[in-house]
């Protein structure tokens, strides 16, 4: 169960569940979008073990433990790690840096939700991502999409639609398919 009241300092990029009972911080349309994302990446997550990079403050790998076999929830910032430990007891959370974290064995599933666009190097990240998987594992990740939703000035970088960096094409390659515009639900 999550604290009463924000765990952290309020900001757009980290979602809290314990925002959406505070009634000074009206989350509804933050809030739905960080859930579907989660909702949508839990069909691939049944049975698996999953780590989620960027985790935030930790309640989308929790709801990703429910259904995997062991989650694992990855954030660089160690306050929010501590946050994590206390609040969701069924995933298991660690400090590290998105563009260099080393999994000791490779896993099932990699999920990474609004992470690529703050990153100066998402090439070094993505590789990081690909020595992580097994060789049929699967990568799950979001962003916004330069040019559909406003970029606010802390996103280091943008995605085009027609241009997705090479590693992420290398998994693309690997079978999988980008995320239908309407999949989400929202």
């Amino acid at each position: 169960m999550t604290e009463t009241g924000p765990a952290m300092d309020f900001t757009l990029e980290r979602y809290d569940p314990a925002y959406d009972r505070n009634p000074s911080f009206p989350m509804i349309f933050i809030g739905a979008p960080h859930w579907a994302r989660y909702r949508w990446a839990a069909q691939f997550c049944r049975g698996k073990c999953v780590v989620d990079i960027a985790c935030g403050s930790g309640y989308g790998t929790s709801y990703l433990a429910q259904v995997a076999e062991q989650a694992i929830g990855i954030d660089n910032d160690r306050s929010v790690i501590e946050y994590c430990r206390r609040t969701y007891p069924n995933a298991s959370f660690y400090c590290a840096d998105a563009q260099r974290f080393k999994l000791t064995q490779p896993v099932d599933v990699i999920v990474s939700m609004e992470t690529i666009e703050h990153l100066p190097d998402p090439e070094r990240f993505l590789e990081r991502v690909c020595a992580g998987l097994r060789s049929d594992g699967i990568f799950l990740c979001s962003t916004p999409i330069t040019g559909v939703v406003p970029q606010p000035p802390h996103h280091v970088r943008g995605v085009h639609r027609r241009r997705v960096p090479g590693h992420a094409g290398a998994l693309l390659c690997r079978g999988l398919a980008p995320i239908p515009d309407n999949a989400l639900g929202y």
